[in-house]
């Protein structure tokens, strides 16, 4: 559909963030990428339980609750319900049937058979974001030939338009074997295949782990502010929740107190909590987001919704 310049700009177009910070909105492709038993697949997890729960992506805020369904065919269901089990207690709020789980190789979109599967899963499901792991599960032909790109790529846009809204899509995707050293990486020219595997989402992130697995960096290779990337991170995997966490410095005492001396006794709503930290202490908004997931699992906050505006988020001394 074409329209007069002043007609396009009077236009009210669906742009919802769906990972603050222009990480991801409605519509988009994500693909996150590295080397086999990195643990992209346990990220994955852990990014639909967050988008489920309005959590937060390492500091990036989640603003809504979304439907997430996930097409998995890198473990066995038996490994997945394992995993899961585990992840979910970190999670006591999320609600059911927001996230759907097809454990399965068999719908390849660039196949009739399989799109037809994939495009009823998304219709029963009606999702805001669709996780697909591994990509190569998914399409079928050499991931060399950019013509088999076009053609999956093709397939997802053609099923973002089966349901009520566009969904987000978030691929899982390996690298080239020379990438599998420690915190190495060759940027998203590292993805296993054609270019236009990273050619095509809007936003690319790099998963690698150190020698000794017990280290990670996430790095934001490719995203909407080309040239203002968020910078990398380090995470580290709880032994008792089994998620990954950001890796902060020694300063916690003085993060905590720092929280504490700001919160009031009555709750108070997120947003000017984190902006009188940012004022007062001249640290950036994502580093605030760090410190108040930092205070949650410490045990000192709790974050809950604004009963008076649910696209809210309130603070409070947690008893």
């Amino acid at each position: 559909m074409w329209a007069w310049l002043h007609d396009f700009l009077k236009e009210r177009f669906l742009y919802t963030p769906v990972i603050e910070d222009g990480i991801l909105h409605l519509g988009e492709l994500m693909l996150l990428t590295g080397p086999s038993e990195s643990g992209k697949s346990y990220m994955a997890l852990q990014l639909a339980l967050e988008l489920a729960t309005a959590g937060s992506f390492f500091g990036h805020d989640i603003p809504n609750e979304f439907r997430v369904a996930v097409a998995q065919a890198e473990v066995a269901e038996g490994e997945v319900q394992k995993r899961l089990s585990r992840l979910v207690q970190g999670y006591p709020d999320l609600s059911e049937k927001m996230i759907a789980l097809y454990n399965a190789n068999d719908m390849k979109l660039t196949d009739g058979d399989g799109y037809q599967r994939f495009a009823t899963f998304v219709q029963e499901v009606q999702p805001h974001v669709v996780i697909v792991d591994p990509l190569r599960a998914y399409f079928a032909g050499d991931e060399n030939d950019s013509a088999v790109g076009e053609a999956f790529f093709s397939a997802l846009q053609t099923a973002q338009r089966l349901t009520e809204m566009p969904w987000a899509f978030i691929g899982i995707h390996h690298v080239r074997k020379p990438s599998m050293d420690a915190f190495g990486s060759d940027g998203k020219y590292a993805a296993r295949g054609s270019g236009i595997w990273t050619d095509r989402p809007s936003t690319v992130l790099g998963l690698a782990a150190n020698t000794s697995q017990n280290r990670w960096k996430l790095s934001y290779l490719k995203t909407r502010g080309r040239s203002t990337h968020p910078p990398d991170q380090e995470l580290y995997v709880d032994s008792e929740t089994g998620l990954f966490e950001c890796l902060l410095d020694d300063g916690r005492a003085t993060r905590m107190a720092t929280i504490l001396q700001l919160l009031p006794a009555t709750p108070i709503q997120y947003e000017t909590l984190r902006q009188r930290i940012v004022q007062q202490f001249g640290v950036s908004e994502r580093e605030v987001h760090r410190w108040m997931a930092e205070a949650e699992r410490a045990g000192i906050v709790v974050r809950e919704r604004d009963p008076l505006n649910k696209s809210r988020k309130l603070v409070r001394r947690k008893e």
